[in-house]
Parts: structure tokens; sequence; C-alpha cells
């Protein structure tokens, strides 16, 4: 049966949604821990808007980046073979974007492990921080360690899939339409990769959290080492 134009936009309408703001899940963060880390011992109250703004950065650069992939395609007099959209460019804008956003994880991945440094040098003076300041940092260091796994994950199959299109699109004349489609439907494997992190983070942050606590009831009944008219 031929595909339906409208259902199959909006089927990749859906996915793309989806597609774009896993990916760029990872600017918010790194900017979230950035701050985290420059104002560790006000974080505490700053958080929920330093949270809320960068869930609108989020936003504003997924949908973006959503109207870039969807601007400029034509459904009218279409027949599909699949559930596919092609443009007539050698270089398109998902090969770009593609690649864009292999190269802001690579990025992201660097200024974590400088982040990690940076809390683990401080967590090195806890003792004379409060205990406010002590938990939020090693609440950055867990998270920061469960980020560097979920970016080692993404950096792997963006990377195979950035590798995997290119090669498609540069054999894409010496197969038929078909046989074009079908490969670049089955290099369109995402949802594996949401699939596996969502699986992968579920059990690191609940491993986290019980490490968080235990930390933080060792703290708790740690002797103050500081000025002991310091009001922080």
């Amino acid at each position: 049966m031929i595909p339906n134009v409208q259902r199959c936009l909006l089927l990749q309408f859906i996915c793309a949604i989806g597609l774009c703001i896993t990916s760029h899940t990872v600017i918010s963060l790194i900017i979230e821990n950035i701050v985290a880390t420059k104002y560790i011992s006000r974080y505490e109250s700053i958080g929920i808007c330093v949270g809320l703004v960068c869930a609108l950065v989020q936003m504003i650069i997924s949908s973006v980046h959503l109207v870039s992939l969807f601007i400029g395609v034509e459904i009218e007099g279409v027949v599909m073979t699949y559930c596919i959209v092609e443009r007539n460019s050698q270089l398109s804008i998902d090969i770009i974007s593609a690649f864009l956003i292999f190269l802001i994880q690579i990025l992201a991945r660097v200024v974590l492990e400088y982040l990690f440094y940076k809390n683990n040098k401080l967590d090195k003076g806890k003792k004379t921080s409060t205990l406010s300041t002590r938990f939020q940092i090693r609440r950055n260091l867990e998270v920061i360690i469960i980020l560097k796994t979920f970016l080692n994950i993404s950096i792997l199959f963006l990377g195979f899939h950035a590798f995997a299109s290119m090669t498609i699109q540069n054999h894409k004349n010496d197969v038929t339409r078909p046989v074009y489609f079908a490969l670049v439907e089955f290099n369109s494997f995402h949802p594996m990769l949401g699939v596996i992190s969502i699986f992968s983070m579920h059990f690191m942050l609940k491993k986290s959290q019980r490490k968080v606590n235990q930390t933080t009831v060792i703290h708790v009944k740690s002797k103050w080492v500081g000025d002991p008219f310091d009001k922080r």
C-alpha cells in the first residue's frame, strides 16, 4: 500500500520533535552544570530559575532545528515509496544538522571533563564548606559522571549515523530509489538510542541517589571545622 503523505509527514514530524529535543538536551544540561559549578554556594536558591531558563533555551534551539528540517518540504502531487522525504541537494540539511549535533556532543564531552576536574578540586576542600555546599558538590560530580556516560553512548551512535549517512548519500546513484529510501530509513535508529539511554540513565540515577544519600549522612555526622561564626 502506498503511504499516505499527510500521515507519513505527521509521523516524521513527531519523530523529529523527539529527536530535536533529545539531541539538544546536552546544551541546556551543560549550561546548568556550568552555573552550578560557578555559583556552588548559591545554587540551592537559584537552581529552579536556572532550570527554567535552560528549558526555555532548549525549546528555542529545538524549534529552530525543527523548522529547518521541514521548511520547503512539498507534499502536493508527491507519491511516496517510503515514509521519508528526499531533498534535491547533494549536501542536505539533515546531514549538516547531524554533523553539527555530533560536534556539539564532542565539545560538551570536553566541557564536562573540565567541570568534573573543577568539582573534584572543590570536593577536596569540602570540610570548610557548609553541608548544603558539600551536598551540591557531590551532586554535581554524580550528575557529571552520568552525563559523561550519556554522551559516550550518544557520540558513538551519532558518529556511526553521520558516517552511514555520508556513505548512503555518496552511493545513492548506484542503487534504485526504493533501496536508497530503505537504507535511509534503516539508518534512522534514533529510537534505539533513546531506549538505551533511558535505561542506562535510570539505573545510574538510582545508584547515584543512593551514593549521594550515603555521603550526605556522613557529612551530617561530621564536625564543622570552619569559622564557628560563619553564617553561610
